[in-house]
């Protein structure tokens, strides 16, 4: 399966690593630079449009939160099919 995100990059998925109460988190990889990630799934089926932008400007808020070793980091985000928040992620191996 392939998810791609606004800024046409295409990611693989390879594997769910979890998933909670919130959604589903899979690693994937890059399918141009071949770079491992993280993709968290948020399902939002019943939020309005409004909410899903507040979900969104919640996420966006990590890019915005430095570099700092306990933090993991966010690449980026979008909606899928106007139901499902997306959440990019670096992958920590450890």
């Amino acid at each position: 399966m392939y998810f791609q995100s606004p800024s046409r990059a295409q990611y693989r998925r390879e594997r769910k690593l979890g998933e909670g109460v919130f959604g589903t988190v899979y690693k994937v990889t890059d399918c141009k630079t071949k770079s491992p990630y993280v993709l968290k799934i948020v399902p939002l089926p019943s939020c309005s449009s409004t909410e899903r932008m507040h979900a969104k400007n919640e996420v966006d808020i990590l890019k915005h939160a430095g570099v700092h070793h306990n933090i993991i980091a966010h690449h980026e985000s979008w909606f899928s099919h106007d139901k499902e928040l997306c959440i990019l992620m670096e992958l920590s191996l450890i």
